[in-house]
């Protein structure tokens, strides 16, 4: 039954002890997109299995030895590499669950079919074993035939994946009659569905990656021909004219290839450069209109040409490899980069142009008026076969080749009155992302940041001072998004609510949704040291029902290493008042920490990410990276806190911790995230928090060490921990985990087991997504769980943050009580099969009156 199908009445299910039930034999392996795979593991990378290493496997699962793997050396090594060891032999597991519901039409070989990946199989004595969440066990396969399963992780024929199987298993193969059957039992377990291509809502069988391909693909394409069309119309008028004065214009060619968002930045400089100087530039350039850039359609060896590229982290790679091939295609044409990514230290800037050959001209700074000069400039010369750069000595903010050398041109100063500079939604720049209704779109209000944070270069790019745009201009961009459908604005000012009038900008937001349905999503970056407007700005948005969270830069907490960034906070207190607020109104309050600041040590990012659980906030945690342009990046500042990461690199390690601290710090940042932002265990560990006071990130961290240390003791802890981070499944079932982890409280914490861990495992069993759960789903339990936890919530909002335990009464000490879980979000579905760091939303708890609130991912996907 499908998570959108409850049944009329709630399923309703029993507090049970540990079952004892384990994996009955050898690891655990996923069939994945890529195949039959042992997957990912701490460090061991993901390691495609052939038919000879399932038959290992299913051995060893069996007997307990290794006496079948000789000829497999690979495998040795690496299930030794993972203190994977037989684990003797096993009995022989309960029979197979009969299929639910009658039988469906036979499987064909001319019918499309398709396995819900990714699908944790237990290798247990009998086979390869696919256990459903409430313990059936679905599926039996042998080597062979899990083999033929994989040929269907992508949408295929019957006839197509048997051909395949039949070209990889060799002698072995299944017959046509026994490849059908296996296909009716994978059927019947539900491990493969028919699949329909023409039918959408088939499209909840795909993976969260197969998903997000086929969706990204059809929007692209759709922006694609929009384009296409808009630059065919282009060109007509363009020869026309052509054909009236006889000139051929040099081609501006904008380089974008994002298609979710549009391309604000050239935008704008486009937009300056055609209005520049009363129009001249507009008369003499042929600005082309093509905002998605097709590298076939950009290249024009017969017509000078100018390319322009705007870089951010997330696009120079491509920027470069583009500009590269334009630059070989013809020669002649000039290439000119720019943005946040392209550097600004001298020393740097050098190593930049020696680095790419294909780069002439860098722009630094703002890029709107520093670009138009550079046009005007090159308009005498530029339909020369070798353009002389020399032109450019007297624009500010460049750096070019000239001959042999690199000149660099003085800074430039920031515009001040930013109203001069056209708006491209305004002037009719960005129509075809308009007629496609674009994803996203950015704007700006204003642009500066008070704030010299030294791993940011916002403040340092902008002179540290706050411009702004006018507030028409702003409202009228609001309304363009609006009338276009635009699903999601995002706002590009770095303290939104900094000022009195973005209450307005607010109002305005929530005044176009009420009248055309649209921006679904209004992204912001709160002030940070300000809380005066932000809580009107919130009750409006949240109201209009354009922002699903909050979002807080901290990037730390700790003073020392806030000093080491230069970095101020909102107040504790004032930021403790924002997260009860965000509460009050239903929205999760999202913080951003930074893992590897300098300044930070191992016990420092440990308490950041304690502090977040200790305030009941979702954290985002990125690791550091070394921005080209920061004042992290100054090479005084690099000395000072020996910092040997190159630019655009992660910091790895610096004066405050070492390259061995900052692997345990990756470590820690990846259990937090599986097991508390997640929410795996989020539950178990406030229940060990009150039994026997030890803090959330220490059991999590203890839960890692001694799964790692005992992986034949502790099996499903060990691939939970080191494996479900990139797969987003259950461990084959929740169960299993959890039985473990009583285990493991009962044994190696001294936890009492009694009722009240009964209730505390159950109820973080029935909060955890699966495949083809049914809801509503309601458990009676021995101790009222619900409000034991809103117990603990009101005694963190008096302010007992820490010392919580010594407050709230302990578990057992309350009543029975009862807890209904739901799936209103389809968790369950679009939940499943992605990773820790594919999702920046990241919570996974169903609803319950019990859960956080959180950002249905649907939504957060778009």
């Amino acid at each position: 039954m499908s998570t959108t199908d409850p049944p009329a009445q709630p399923s309703r299910s029993s507090v049970a002890p540990a079952t004892g039930t384990r994996p009955s034999g050898g690891p655990f392996i996923v069939l994945t997109l890529r195949g039959v795979v042992l997957p990912e593991s701490g460090d061991r990378p993901e390691l495609p299995l052939e038919l000879a290493d399932l038959q290992v496997l299913r051995q060893m699962a069996a007997t307990g030895t290794m006496a079948w793997a000789g000829d497999r050396p690979a495998l040795v090594a690496e299930l030794a590499a993972r203190g994977i060891s037989p684990l003797g032999a096993a009995p022989a597991d309960r029979p197979l669950a009969p299929a639910p519901g009658a039988p469906g039409a036979p499987p064909r070989l001319d019918d499309f079919y398709i396995v819900t990946t990714p699908a944790v199989l237990c290798v247990g004595p009998a086979g390869f074993e696919q256990v459903s969440e409430d313990g059936r066990l679905l599926a039996r396969l042998d080597a062979v035939e899990l083999l033929a399963a994989s040929e269907f992780c992508k949408a295929t024929t019957a006839r197509e994946a048997l051909a395949r199987h039949a070209a990889r298993a060799g002698a072995e193969r299944l017959d046509e009659r026994t490849f059908l059957r296996v296909l009716a039992r994978l059927m019947a377990s539900g491990l493969l569905l028919r699949f329909d291509l023409t039918d959408t809502a088939q499209g909840r069988a795909l993976s969260r990656e197969d998903r997000d391909i086929r969706r990204a693909i059809a929007k692209q394409m759709e922006l694609a021909e929009v384009v296409r069309r808009d630059v065919q119309a282009y060109d007509a008028q363009e020869q026309a004219r052509a054909a009236r004065t006889g000139v051929i214009r040099p081609r501006i060619v904008p380089i974008h290839s994002q298609w979710k968002i549009t391309p604000l930045a050239l935008g704008m400089i486009v937009a300056y450069a055609k209005q520049y100087d009363g129009g001249r530039l507009d008369e003499r350039y042929d600005f082309r209109p093509d905002w998605l850039t097709d590298p076939a359609r950009a290249s024009s060896p017969k017509t000078a040409s100018l390319f322009l590229f705007s870089h951010y982290i997330w696009s120079s790679v491509g920027n470069l490899e583009l500009s590269a091939q334009l630059k070989a295609s013809d020669p002649r044409a000039l290439t000119v980069h720019g943005g946040p990514n392209v550097p600004k230290y001298e020393k740097d800037l050098e190593a930049y142009f020696r680095m790419h050959p294909h780069v002439d001209i860098a722009v630094r700074g703002e890029g709107e008026v520093t670009a138009a000069e550079m046009l005007s400039a090159l308009a005498e010369v530029i339909d020369d076969p070798r353009p002389d750069l020399a032109v450019l000595e007297k624009v500010p903010g460049l750096a070019f080749r000239l001959g042999d050398r690199i000149v660099r041109t003085p800074d430039r100063e920031r515009i001040t009155d930013l109203d001069v500079i056209p708006s491209p939604y305004l002037t009719g720049l960005f129509d075809s992302f308009g007629k496609a209704s674009t994803e996203a779109a950015v704007i700006e209000s204003n642009r500066g940041c008070p704030y010299g944070c030294t791993f940011c270069d916002w403040g340092s790019a902008t002179a540290q001072r706050i411009r702004k745009f006018s507030l028409e201009r702003v409202f009228e961009e609001i309304e363009w998004c609006a009338r276009h459908g635009v699903e999601t604005i995002g706002l590009a000012d770095a303290n939104f609510g900094v000022f009195e009038r973005d209450v307005a900008i607010a109002e305005k937001v929530a005044e176009v949704k009420a009248r055309y349905g649209y921006p679904r999503h209004f992204g912001v970056n709160y002030a940070k040291n300000s809380l005066k407007h932000l809580k009107p700005i919130v009750k409006i948005l949240s109201g209009a029902g354009t922002i699903a969270y909050g979002q807080l830069s901290l990037q730390s907490m700790d003073p020392g290493t806030l000093e080491t960034i230069e970095r101020h906070n909102i107040k504790s207190e004032k930021y403790h008042e924002l997260a009860q607020e965000f509460r009050q109104a239903g929205l999760p309050l999202f913080i951003d920490l930074m893992m590897g600041l300098p300044g930070s040590t191992v016990t420092s990012f440990r308490a950041d990410l304690q502090q977040a659980i200790d305030r009941e906030v979702i954290a985002k945690v990125y690791p550091t990276q070394l921005l080209v342009n920061s004042p992290m990046n100054d090479p005084e500042y690099r000395q000072e806190h020996d910092i040997q990461a190159k630019p655009g690199a992660f910091l790895t390690s610096c004066a405050s911790f070492s390259t061995a601290d900052y692997a345990r710090m990756k470590e820690m940042r990846r259990v937090f995230l599986l097991l508390e932002k997640f929410g795996i265990l989020r539950h178990v560990a406030r229940h060990v928090r009150r039994e026997v006071g030890v803090r959330e990130m220490e059991f999590f961290e203890r839960l890692l060490d001694d799964g790692r240390a005992a992986r034949t003791r502790w099996p499903v802890l060990a691939f939970t921990l080191e494996s479900v981070p990139n797969l987003m499944v259950p461990p084959g079932r929740w169960q299993l985990l959890l039985d473990e982890v009583r285990q493991y409280l009962t044994e190696v914490v001294h936890i009492a087991d009694d009722s009240a861990l009964d209730t505390v495992l159950t109820v973080q069993r029935l909060l955890l997504p699966a495949r083809n759960r049914r809801f509503p789903d309601e458990v009676q339990l021995p101790h009222d769980y619900a409000a034991w936890y809103g117990a603990m919530l009101a005694a963190k909002d008096a302010g007992h943050l820490q010392d919580w335990p010594s407050v709230v009464p302990p578990l057992r000490e309350y009543g029975p009580g009862t807890l209904r879980v739901s799936d209103p979000f389809d968790v369950c579905v679009f939940g499943i099969g992605h990773s820790v760091e594919s999702d920046s939303f990241g919570v996974w708890e169903l609803d319950s009156p019990i859960s956080r609130p959180v950002v249905p991912l649907h939504s957060a996907l778009g």
